[in-house]
């Protein structure tokens, strides 16, 4: 994260956006700010947000710097403490006022992803893949990553920069 977090303490309260587009994501509840670990030896002595898995979040304005027509990519460095069912990793997503989509542990099982797409604005994610053979554990870091072509309608996820192909 170098420079771009301000902490108060060690709580994250904004974590800026380094590309032009004026994203700064924000929490200013304490108790919901995650916190900024510095020098973690398993990603190579760099700095990390923790997020509890409970209540912490960080959020960025509704920006259409952030909204997709025809496709999206994400990718995210994440490592649950304990496997949970159902839980948001990223999202653009305030349901039902605001359905765009999200990247949670899947709702089958927390060792898997899923991903969902909401098609209108009370869309409860519809349009949805889950992978069937992630086999996520608490004890590792992932990147994970999705590549989505709305143009065909298809969801390409990724663990460790491999592409899941067991998906239903």
């Amino acid at each position: 994260i170098g420079d771009s977090a301000m902490v108060s303490g060690n709580n994250v309260t904004q974590w800026q956006d380094i590309s032009s587009m004026g994203n700064a994501a924000n929490q200013s509840t304490g108790s919901n700010q995650p916190v900024k670990v510095d020098s973690l030896d398993k990603l190579n002595k760099h700095s990390i947000v923790r997020f509890d898995g409970i209540d912490d979040y960080l959020t960025i304005t509704d920006n259409s710097t952030v909204d997709f027509n025809d496709s999206l990519t994400i990718y995210i460095i994440a490592k649950q403490d304990s496997l949970l069912m159902d839980k948001t990793l990223i999202s653009k997503w305030t349901y039902p006022n605001n359905a765009s989509w999200a990247l949670t542990t899947s709702y089958g099982s927390p060792s898997e992803v899923a991903f969902y797409v909401g098609n209108a604005i009370n869309d409860n994610g519809s349009n949805r893949v889950r992978t069937t053979n992630a086999n996520l554990s608490d004890t590792s870091f992932y990147v994970l990553g999705l590549i989505y072509n709305g143009s065909e309608s298809t969801v390409t996820p990724y663990i460790n920069s491999t592409a899941v192909s067991n998906v239903v």
